[in-house]
């Protein structure tokens, strides 16, 4: 819906920018109920020509990886609109991917990897807002290369610092310093026993 609402608002990029929409294809129950198909269908009847459709609908099993990593190297854009979701990898292949183009990252406040502030330097939106989300892709779509390439930047050092063995660093050590100081309450408390 934000895609439609930013090609009607926007029709100098009709023609022009095309939304490639990869689902996992677990997902494909809910796509029909929820109405994607659909959705999709009205959008590419509403504003297709004869050498334009302005969606891709693709399931991943329909790609190899490779392909996959190839569409994220090509894109202008990267669109993740989730309304809840665990810490997907698809945001730190996408920024690894930009190495030398720089392109913004649009990136739902619901995801597991919004909540950590190395991902700040995206264009955070609600998805449930299809204005915001709409001109968030307008945003991306304009942005300046300088600012596209210092928010890759910040994006790319919080993605290259944070590999599984800090995850497991940093885990540990908080494990250690909360063990010490309970240790450390509990001899406290050992110490101030009222007499007998």
């Amino acid at each position: 819906r934000a895609f439609e609402l930013f090609l009607e608002k926007n029709p100098e990029f009709q023609g022009k920018v095309v939304l490639i929409q990869v689902a996992l294809s677990t997902t494909e129950e809910n796509e029909l109920q929820g109405g994607v198909i659909d959705l999709v269908g009205r959008i590419n009847s509403k504003f297709s020509t004869l050498t334009y459709q302005p969606i891709v609908f693709l399931h991943t099993d329909e790609m190899t990886f490779s392909q996959y990593l190839a569409l994220l190297t090509v894109a202008d854009a990267f669109l993740v609109t989730s309304l809840r979701e665990g810490m997907a990898l698809r945001t730190h292949e996408y920024v690894i991917c930009q190495e030398g183009r720089y392109r913004p990252l649009i990136l739902s406040e619901f995801t597991g990897s919004y909540s950590y502030s190395g991902f700040r330097s995206c264009l955070p939106v609600n998805p449930w807002d299809s204005r915001m989300t709409a001109q968030a892709i307008r945003t991306a779509l304009t942005m300046d290369h300088e600012e596209m390439r210092s928010r890759w930047h910040d994006l790319h050092a919080h993605v290259v610092t944070q590999t599984g063995q800090a995850f497991v660093s940093s885990f540990l050590t908080r494990c250690l310093r909360v063990h010490l100081e309970h240790e450390r309450a509990a001899q406290d408390d050992a110490g101030r026993a009222p007499p007998l």
